[in-house]
């Protein structure tokens, strides 16, 4: 069961997990909310939470088109007080979802990518009370953000099984009435200067902020004037002493969040951490600390075996990370999914780079554009402290903005996804649509498979020569796809190679394996990988890549790593391939 606390980047000394056993049940007629099931029902199964049903870890393994589902669960030895609220957050619910208490609609919330939390304590009475969840999650709307759950039964191509309902983790936490609500935290590498946007539940008393290095500390205490304050001061250099976010050496300073009321009492404490790093993007460059770093990245889907979308253990996470930093990856890019914020975690402790996306629609509309902006800007709440976060990709290879090269509407729209990402975070690099036919962007990035087998000598000299310059890269023969969108210009921006390989090794494989090429043996599969990194070698302009992908995923078997996380050649072999590419 997952009991950890689930933010450890936002974290207090006390909580209730609620993850474990629930009471569950279907309901494929959709009458639940006319015959009242959030007040009473039989609920005719049990399902472990956090764990979507469709999974083997949830108790139930469905997975079959169940649109409408419905939780419950009892919140036990409630003790009410006047001073005290109940906050219940809910990490991740896929998609729309209603939640009560004793039989009263107190949230409903729309989106899978971001967590959300609601004051319960007005519904709550001493003791006992019922909590009750109800989900709804269209199987075949290709329009709502579904990232890579498949609309289809089974999965099939580059699409795997679906998730329905709660499937992150869910927690309950009594706070004092005047309480933290929320904080972002910016730094920079001049005088170390930290700022602190700082939302509290009511606009009095004094704030203090505590930089922790395990041995000294600086304290700042500031007072709390509005509902949401920023706070500005610099660390001591004797302090700081070099110590800032590297992929070396990843310091993270801990942090203390003391509110307090007027009377000096302390009303509430939350502890995180802090990493002091700077990413900009010159002369082609993507610069961490004001040095130029080769990202080498790969595609991770973070799919799991028996949990889908959710990892069964942290452990699970934490080998996923080792794992890859054991290849020679510097990085991650989060594929069609947000990930948790412990992975997230674990990633800024062992200095671990990260792209962050989110599950995209398949579907360009005026509501699928409000949906996309409306989750992208929890997204970047929910994500905003974490230092590995280096860039967010709302889009993907033109999914939901199909004929963006050719309508003034959808390249507005991407661009202003981009411009929404940018002002709520200026930390941070954006693509606006990452492969092809991009917007307004940080970053240029390519997706190219067309490497070819080992016999087809003429398609691997193309692949070869479409990677050598920068003006063969933007070229629009290579993949028949605009690189950049007609109306805007190269800015010299760095490219990044963020999708390519895919090689399958397909020996032990079902009728159903699909990779975009594919070796039968060990021999032949790393023989292939470095045919391909030999062409990305011998470029004059990408400084990153991102090879397709850390592990197999159901049908698609074109992973460094087999589903159940195995590796398929000595991961040695894999950093030797990797440390093949350095930045000029």
């Amino acid at each position: 069961m997952r009991n950890e606390y689930p933010r450890p980047d936002f974290k207090r000394d006390s909580f209730v997990s609620l993850n474990g056993t629930w009471e569950f049940c279907f309901d494929d007629y959709n009458v639940g909310h006319k015959e009242k099931w959030f007040v009473k029902h039989d609920f005719d199964k049990k399902i472990e939470v956090p764990f979507s049903f469709e999974t083997k870890l949830s108790g139930i393994h469905d997975t079959t088109y169940h649109d409408h589902v419905w939780y419950h669960n009892k919140l036990k030895d409630i003790k009410l007080s006047d001073n005290h609220l109940f906050i219940l957050h809910f990490e991740g619910v896929d998609y729309y979802s209603e939640v009560y208490i004793n039989g009263y609609l107190i949230k409903d919330h729309y989106g899978s990518n971001a967590g959300f939390q609601v004051d319960i304590t007005n519904y709550l009475v001493e003791g006992e009370n019922d909590l009750v969840v109800y989900c709804f999650d269209p199987s075949k709307d290709r329009s709502i953000p579904r990232g890579k759950q498949d609309w289809e039964l089974e999965g099939h191509a580059i699409w795997y099984t679906r998730t329905t309902g709660i499937y992150k983790s869910v927690w309950l936490e009594q706070v004092d009435k005047k309480y933290i609500k929320n904080f972002f935290v910016r730094t920079k590498l001049d005088r170390y200067c930290i700022s602190y946007d700082v939302e509290v539940s009511e606009p009095n008393g004094t704030l203090e902020i505590i930089v922790y290095d395990g041995n000294d500390s600086v304290k700042n205490s500031f007072k709390v004037t509005k509902k949401k304050n920023t706070y500005e001061f610099c660390l001591p250099n004797d302090f700081v002493n070099d110590r800032i976010w590297t992929l070396q050496r990843p310091f993270l300073f801990d942090i203390n969040l003391i509110l307090k009321d007027d009377y000096g009492n302390v009303v509430d404490k939350v502890n995180s951490y802090l990493g002091i790093r700077e990413v900009k993007t010159e002369n082609g460059k993507v610069l961490l600390n004001g040095l130029p770093i080769y990202q080498k990245l790969v595609l991770n889907q973070g799919y799991y075996v028996d949990g889908n979308l959710t990892a069964p253990t942290v452990e699970d996470m934490e080998k996923d990370i080792d794992d890859m930093i054991a290849m020679g990856f510097n990085g991650c890019r989060i594929h069609q999914k947000t990930e948790d914020p412990l992975f997230l975690y674990l990633c800024d402790k062992k200095g671990f780079l990260v792209w962050q996306e989110c599950a995209e629609n398949y579907g360009y509309s005026n509501l699928n554009q409000r949906r996309m902006i409306n989750e992208w800007i929890d997204i970047v709440k929910n994500n905003y402290n974490h230092p590995s976060i280096i860039c967010y990709t709302p889009l993907n290879e033109s999914w939901g903005v199909e004929g963006i090269p050719y309508s003034d509407e959808i390249q507005n729209y991407a661009m202003s996804l981009y411009y929404t990402i940018k002002s709520l975070d200026p930390t941070r690099l954006v693509i606006s649509n990452d492969g092809w036919e991009q917007c307004k962007t940080d970053l240029i990035t390519v997706h190219n498979y067309s490497h070819g087998r080992e016999d087809e000598v003429e398609k691997y000299e193309f692949f070869t020569k479409a990677l050598s310059t920068r003006e063969n890269i933007l070229r629009f023969e290579n993949i028949n796809r605009y690189i950049i969108n007609p109306g805007f210009i190269d800015e010299n921006q760095p490219i990044i190679l963020s999708e390519f390989g895919g090689v399958a090794l397909t020996k032990d494989t079902g009728k159903k394996a699909w990779g975009y090429t594919s070796s039968n043996d060990e021999e032949k599969y790393v023989d292939d990988l470095k045919r391909i990194y030999k062409a990305i070698q011998k470029s004059k302009c990408i400084v990153g890549i991102c090879y397709t992908q850390l592990t197999d995923v159901e049908q698609e078997v074109n992973g460094l790593m087999t589903f159940d996380r195995k590796f398929k050649v000595d991961p040695k072999i894999i950093k030797s391939i990797n440390d093949m590419l350095k930045i000029d």
